[in-house]
């Protein structure tokens, strides 16, 4: 797709179109670009989800080609961050943890669901200005996950170590240090958005709190930990059972709930960090109701 000028461009772009078929029946599609291999074609997808999922990637691809001096910037900026090489033996060593960085950068910045000529250009226009501090501030919300985590992590270390003839103690340093492990795993860039990203380090601060009370007093935290199990369990069986089968509605109502939980232990275990929203265990039973109801 280009124009007269040689520039990769694509026509205006409707939400949805209908169909009329033979047998009297109307098929809704949704239009989107979808990158192929190294093509980039306009295709119509029977999901509104996978047209805007496929779209959005398609429009990070255009803007590679088009500002090439702006992903270099990226690119630039991140490297010349020397705390982001620092916490990279965390997840997977330098080289990949910055590149995960770029990706998950410039895929906040430019995977955006922009469906007409005039939206494409202003959107552009509108970045050029801000994209260094926009790009430092995120670079900061990667930087704030590591440095949580590796305190985090090596408080734990130092905690297992000097509990280890401690077997109650021992095993709920161990159990936190899973949890750590599950809730930034190496990929977690291109796990999470970023709006979820910035949430981390209060969850992972959760962890660091816990680790330090609950080796004091692992009886105490081991009762605490009781009011967050059952709905471990259920998201554990939640998660389980999504499958290619489940519906968007419900697969995002999952990941909500993650999330929820993340903010309820805090409530529990750590109130001085303050949750991002209203939360209890009367929410939780109510979220897990509606999970019961979808496909």
């Amino acid at each position: 797709m280009k124009n007269r000028d040689h520039r990769l461009t694509f026509p205006d772009l409707a939400e949805v179109h209908c169909i009329d078929e033979s047998d009297g029946f109307t098929r809704k599609v949704y239009p989107g670009l979808k990158i192929e291999k190294d093509t980039l074609s306009l295709r119509l997808f029977l999901s509104r989800q996978d047209a805007k999922a496929a779209h959005v990637q398609g429009i990070r691809r255009l803007y590679e080609h088009r500002c090439t001096d702006l992903f270099k910037a990226v690119k630039k900026d991140i490297r010349a961050t020397g705390d982001l090489k620092r916490i990279a033996m965390y997840f997977d060593g330098p080289a990949a943890f910055q590149h995960a960085v770029y990706t998950c950068i410039t895929r906040h910045l430019f995977e955006k669901n922009l469906r007409t000529r005039e939206a494409f250009e202003s959107y552009i226009q509108k970045l050029r200005p801000t994209l260094f501090q926009q790009t430092q501030d995120l670079i900061q919300d990667i930087q704030a996950v590591g440095r949580a985590y590796a305190e985090c992590f090596s408080l734990i270390q130092a905690l297992s170590l000097k509990h280890q003839a401690r077997p109650q103690a021992s095993r709920m340093l161990a159990e936190l240090f899973e949890g750590l492990k599950n809730l930034v795993p190496p990929h977690f860039l291109s796990l999470y958005a970023m709006k979820r990203i910035q949430h981390l380090p209060r969850y992972v601060d959760c962890l660091r709190i816990r680790a330090r009370r609950g080796a004091d007093n692992p009886a105490k935290e081991s009762e605490k930990a009781k009011k967050i199990s059952r709905f471990e369990h259920h998201l554990a069986t939640q998660v389980a059972g999504l499958s290619e089968k489940t519906s968007p509605e419900k697969a995002e109502k999952v990941e909500d709930f993650f999330w929820l939980l993340e903010e309820y232990k805090i409530s529990i275990f750590a109130q001085e960090l303050k949750t991002a929203v209203k939360v209890s265990a009367k929410r939780l039973e109510k979220e897990l109701h509606t999970l019961s109801t979808l496909i």
